[in-house]
């Protein structure tokens, strides 16, 4: 990336969806401040947000940790998948892709996401995180495939066989990855309980000045976007709802890999020209 960045002319990266992590761990020794991101960023993460530019080498470092890479391993590959991996990589290792891909599609949820791996014609192995309304497309794309096997999205629902953690080049494991519940675990055990359509209580956190409404939901919150508040039109969401007020909504959408959900009041209204 680097290469071609300084190809290209590239000098700044935006970020996009940042998220921040619950904590690095490096052995014994205890878990470092400032999510991993001192050095790239002030304590209070100013400029550290959707949008923002940032230099290449800032953003090399933001995607340093969080490069991820798919191969399968055979007697064949297993010294050049060795030879590619880096100390403190964390190794995850699943069951076998499964050649019968026909049977893989036919087996997808009727509702939910998924992440689907496969390997193509050319041994190229890619992954991808779809829902039922694109299973139509992803079922397109991934035709030909030698093999391809479909994961859950959900945490209590991913067993690969093992996990490991590479050591330094001196024999001496150093990075130590956080096993205990996070609170991003439990965001995922509420929206696994939740689907589109849903009917749901909740109470209205936070109305913000760019017009997004937050509700809580009880220990998570979800959004309201201006276009679901009501059918008519809506210049400011304060101008039919208040903080601390206890509302019903209708589930948009309920997305696994954000962590996000969208409400609409619309949706429960009645249609004014049926």
């Amino acid at each position: 990336m680097a290469a071609f960045a300084a190809d290209s002319g590239v000098h700044q990266l935006t970020i996009r969806e940042p998220q921040i992590s619950v904590g690095a761990h490096f052995g014994l020794e205890p878990t470092i401040e400032g999510h991993g991101l001192a050095g790239l960023f002030p304590p209070d993460l100013t400029g550290f947000h959707d949008g923002a530019q940032v230099p290449v080498a800032i953003g090399l470092e933001l995607l340093r940790g969080n490069a991820s890479r798919w191969h399968r391993l055979t007697s064949d590959t297993m010294d050049a998948v060795r030879a590619g991996l880096t100390p403190r990589s964390l190794l995850t290792v699943w069951p076998d892709l499964s050649t019968d891909v026909v049977e893989i599609l036919a087996a997808l949820p009727d509702e939910g996401s998924i992440e689907l791996v496969w390997e193509d014609e050319r041994g190229q192995i890619t992954s991808t995180i779809a829902d039922e309304t694109q299973f139509g497309e992803l079922a397109a794309r991934v035709a030909g495939a030698r093999a391809a096997t479909a994961l859950s999205l959900y945490v209590d629902e991913r067993h690969p066989l093992f996990t490991a953690v590479l050591p330094d080049s001196d024999g001496i494991l150093r990075a130590r990855w956080r096993t205990e519940p996070t609170p991003s675990d439990d965001n995922w055990a509420l929206l696994k309980t939740l689907h589109r359509g849903q009917i749901i209580n909740g109470t209205v956190s936070a109305i913000t000045g760019f017009g997004v409404t937050f509700v809580d939901i009880g220990s998570f919150t979800a959004m309201i976007n201006i276009p679901e508040l009501s059918w008519r039109p809506v210049d400011h969401p304060s101008a039919i709802l208040a903080v601390g007020e206890e509302i019903t909504a209708q589930i948009l959408d309920v997305d696994m890999v954000r962590e996000r959900v969208t409400l609409s009041l619309e949706a429960l209204q009645e249609d004014p020209m049926p």
